[in-house]
């Protein structure tokens, strides 16, 4: 059974329609299929009941619960349609203490707390910053309120030594062995008898630190501790998470590392590489938690939560971390970046407009036009036939898509982002900011909208015609009789789930758009806790959005709010920041009776700015190219190219003279990608000055993705152009990343004028790490300055040299 989940728009009759249905949804576990029909005086097409979706999103989470389960949880055996009971009740016995509780990660029952963490702190999110999208019908904000204390309930079980003395605090990083877990399908409630009587427990300590792991843990108590005192602002349960989130920000604090299980043991799915966005995320959540001026005990004290969020912000910003077109559960920098955005009371106004800057950066990324394709040969990650590299594209259908594994989750996490920036923008109350609001919230709408029917089929379980209804999910899969035999035998039925897991995204189409609705394709049908924690927060931004500034979502987006995009020329390889984490290990389906759960999914690729979008009007070279202007004599006819640099310009744009400029970089380019050039005027806002640098950057061989959002984008100083121009378009930075040439733009850099410019670029384009060059350049005093900048180009430990 699913739920048809269109919902009129809100005018005449529709509306109560819509409520109607929501409270029936809230009344039960398996809610009776409705349509909600619009009156003759509604508008012709119907939004998606947001609503009904959020409330089986947090369905999906209770279904996901181990160790005894509440009494509301609405998956339970005792409720209509339930099957779920009691699980793994010895959890934490290794170790002597009491780790029931929780929720499994995925369609398997591990429980790993850094994906546990993420997803938890992301569900307190949308509630904290979208909370009117809880309000109607008035049962939703319960639902939500009761999964989230549930969450850090097993958050606080898990720190198991608690003490203001930093170095006396442990806290529970796994419970369970992958191998073991992943090697039958069977009931959670059932699988201790085949497994043994407890599973192995893992810690960080101060001799196995993991300010990641425990970071999520800081975030996720701070973020509940706020939606818990929004309904009782002396919640003595808000309180005591927030005690434990001091204790463990101290513990994460002293101890800086990634966690790491210890080597030729029970292998550690959920490898990270940094912890510095984690700590960043904690460090905002607790800044919003907390008065100002709230010393936070870091051990660079005196130092309070706002000033260590500025600061990690700061540090991030040069690293890998900070340029990233999304979120996930392995990088949280842009998550904590828009919600600081809406913290203007607490951070100053000179590090937000850096933070504003650089959003708009890594969420352009997703604005390409490049459509996605099939590898070269020999370059197919997955052996499903198609590119998997990290690469922003779109789908035929216009499905946005970064990497394969679960890539509804990353397309969902990037529309959270940009619905939580947009409401960023809008408040502002500048025009300009609201154009560009509309435009990342149609982008997000598009998408979501893909996710949940518009594609041509639902993506998510129990909601939409049709939806999955074979997710990986070795509980759902089982009849709810437990007396009925369930195994790898039962996994191979091609029949779908007898359990209905309403509310999980699964992992989704290919990139050429094909589907299978197949339990044993984990890449395609996998379920997880981070799949739906960014996909509840769109959802909570549609819903609010709906309620009260969009009253018509037609004329605000239009009718095609995505635009389609073109196949281009293969680009230019893009950047890449940090080392492409490997997917995990994932076995084949076996063809035999006891084919074996996946491991969990892989974490979304590292940074890979995109391109720019290659010129619409053709995307190959063709026979009968445009000619050159007439008189011009400097681009051959024969190219497409130069027909292109002729194409109007954006309307009031002042680049008609710069077409000369565009003919030479044709040119210049010779065989390379030229489409490039064009890609220089159109930008509707560029001067004259900046599209000659533009084009002057992309000529010497820099992409045009790098000469733009490093460089044209971010200034109209004549005497700062030529500098980031040639940082930009520089051989050696483009083979280690040219956004580091973006660095030395930040607003606090240039302040400082063309000496800070051009001495951070020259350490960037020496090789040195772009947040220390940048560092020393955002110093005020040039002889401080300049100091910092010879100390980092002669030294091995240029952390020293900056602070």
């Amino acid at each position: 059974m699913s739920v048809d989940m269109r919902a009129p728009s809100r005018r005449g009759y529709g509306h109560v329609l819509a409520l109607l249905a929501a409270a029936l949804l809230l009344a039960s576990n398996r809610p009776a299929a409705f349509i909600a029909t619009a009156a003759a005086s509604t508008a012709s097409t119907t939004e998606y009941d947001y609503a009904a979706l959020l409330d089986a999103s947090f369905f999906f989470y209770e279904a996901q619960q181990s160790g005894p389960l509440p009494p509301w949880n609405r998956a339970g055996r005792w409720q209509p349609g339930g099957w779920r009971d009691a699980a793994y009740m010895d959890d934490g016995k290794d170790i002597g203490a009491n780790l029931t509780g929780g929720w499994f990660d995925a369609g398997d029952h591990m429980k790993f707390q850094l994906p546990y963490g993420w997803a938890a702190s992301t569900l307190a999110w949308a509630l904290a910053d979208f909370p009117a999208a809880f309000a109607d019908p008035p049962a939703l904000r319960g639902v939500a309120l009761r999964n989230l204390e549930y969450a850090a309930d097993y958050i606080v079980r898990s720190h198991i030594n608690a003490s203001d003395v930093p170095s006396e605090n442990t806290y529970v990083a796994q419970v369970g062995d992958t191998d073991t877990d992943h090697a039958r399908w069977c009931r959670p409630e059932q699988c201790p008898a085949v497994e043994g009587p407890y599973r192995p427990t893992w810690l960080a300590t101060p001799a196995r630190p993991g300010s990641d792991v425990v970071g999520e843990a800081v975030a996720s108590l701070a973020a509940v501790a706020m939606v818990l005192r929004a309904s009782d602002p002396a919640s003595p349960r808000a309180e005591e998470l927030l005690r434990h989130a001091r204790q463990l920000y101290g513990f994460a604090w002293s101890y800086p590392g990634t966690w790491e299980i210890p080597s030729g043991d029970y292998p550690y799915r959920y490898g990270n590489h940094e912890w510095v966005d984690d700590m960043l995320w904690a460090a905002a959540w607790m800044c919003r938690a907390h008065p100002p001026g709230t010393p936070s005990g870091a051990p660079s004290a005196p130092s309070t939560y706002c000033g260590d969020a500025a600061a990690l912000w700061s540090r991030g910003s040069g690293m890998g971390i900070g340029w990233c077109p999304g979120m996930d559960w392995d990088n949280a920098f842009n998550e904590a970046s828009v919600m600081m955005l809406g913290m203007g009371d607490r951070l100053g106004a000179s590090l937000l407009s850096g933070v504003r800057t650089r959003m708009a950066q890594n969420l352009n990324l997703w604005h390409v036009g490049i459509q996605c394709t099939a590898p070269p040969p020999g370059y197919d990650a997955n052996g499903d036939g198609i590119v998997d590299d990290g690469r922003i594209c779109y789908s035929p259908r216009g499905l946005a898509h970064q990497m394969q594994w679960g890539t509804l989750r990353v397309t969902a996490n990037a529309a959270a982002l940009k619905l939580s920036f947009a409401q960023a923008l809008a408040a502002t109350g500048v025009p300009t900011d609201a154009v560009e609001a509309q435009r990342q919230r149609c982008w997000a709408r598009r998408q979501i909208r893909l996710m949940l029917g518009d594609w041509g089929r639902s993506f998510v379980v129990g909601m939409g015609s049709p939806p999955p209804t074979r997710p990986h999910h070795s509980s759902a899969m089982c009849d709810p009789d437990p007396a009925t035999p369930c195994d790898g035998a039962t996994a191979a039925l091609d029949r779908p789930n007898p359990s209905v897991l309403r509310g999980a995204l699964v992992g989704g189409p290919r990139k050429d758009d094909s589907y299978e609705d197949n339990r044993m394709d984990y890449i395609l049908n996998e379920v997880a806790i981070d799949y739906n924690a960014g996909f509840t927060v769109a959802l909570a931004a549609l819903q609010q959005l709906g309620r009260a500034d969009v009253t018509d979502w037609d004329a605000y987006c239009g009718p095609f709010p995505s635009p389609s995009p073109s196949p281009s020329p293969s680009p230019s390889p893009s950047p890449s920041a940090t080392p492409s984490p490997s997917p995990s290990p994932s076995p084949s389906p076996s063809p035999t009776p006891t084919p074996s759960p996946s491991p969990s999914p892989s974490p979304t690729p590292p940074p890979s700015p995109s391109p720019s979008p290659s010129p619409s009007a053709t995307p190959t070279p063709s026979p009968s190219a445009s000619p050159s202007p007439s008189g011009s004599g400097l681009c051959p006819a024969a190219r497409w190219e130069c027909g292109a640099c002729d194409a109007p310009t954006p309307p009031g744009s002042p680049l008609a003279p710069a077409r000369p400029a565009c003919y030479a970089c044709v040119n210049a380019r010779g065989s390379a990608p030229s489409w490039q050039c064009h890609a220089c005027l159109q930008k509707p806002a560029y001067t004259a000055d900046q599209a000659a640098t533009c084009l002057s950057c992309v000529a010497a061989g820099g992409d045009a993705w790098a000469c733009q959002q490093t460089c044209t984008d971010l200034t109209t100083d004549p005497d700062l152009l030529p500098i980031c121009s040639a940082c930009a378009s520089d051989p050696a930075v483009m083979a280690a990343g040219a956004w580091r040439c973006g660095s030395c733009m930040e607003a606090a850099v240039r302040a400082n004028g063309a000496d800070a410019v051009s001495g951070c670029s020259a350490c960037v384009r020496a090789g040195r790490e772009s947040w220390a060059c940048s560092a020393c350049g955002a110093k005020a005093d040039a002889a401080a300055r300049n100091a910092c900048l010879a100390c980092v180009l002669s030294s091995s430990a240029q952390w020293s040299c900056v602070v």
